[in-house]
């Protein structure tokens, strides 16, 4: 599955813009992450529908680019993601998922693996 990267000033009311762009295109998100970097940050979205979010972006000058990732639900209890990490394991995934983030929304239960090249750091979500 892919993931839209929006960059974006880090400024108030760019989240509220970027939604609004979506929400008028017909566009739900299912999951939303903010990392910024001083002045600049990205916003990686989960959306239902993927060529019109980025066409509207687009449209509304946002730099926009597509990023590789794989989501799995799972029950929100100990252990899911121990189960999820040994299911990787046994298909011979996890040397992607190490080189991972994990994003959790306590109140989703959706549980996101982003690769990321080796040279970038994760931090918490």
């Amino acid at each position: 599955m892919k993931l839209i990267a929006v960059f974006v000033e880090n400024q108030p009311g760019r989240t509220a813009r970027v939604a609004r762009v979506l929400a008028e295109a017909g566009v739900n998100i299912h999951w939303v992450a903010n990392a910024n970097s001083g002045s600049f940050g990205v916003m990686k979205l989960l959306v239902d529908k993927l060529e019109p979010a980025v066409t509207a972006l687009k449209a509304h000058g946002l730099m926009v680019s597509l990023l590789e990732s794989l989501a799995v639900e799972v029950a929100d209890k100990p252990g899911s993601l121990q189960a999820i990490a040994e299911m990787l394991e046994q298909k011979e995934q996890q040397r992607q998922a190490s080189k991972a983030c994990l994003s959790f929304c306590p109140f989703s239960p959706l549980r996101h693996f982003e690769p990321q090249p080796p040279w970038m750091s994760c931090s918490a979500s």
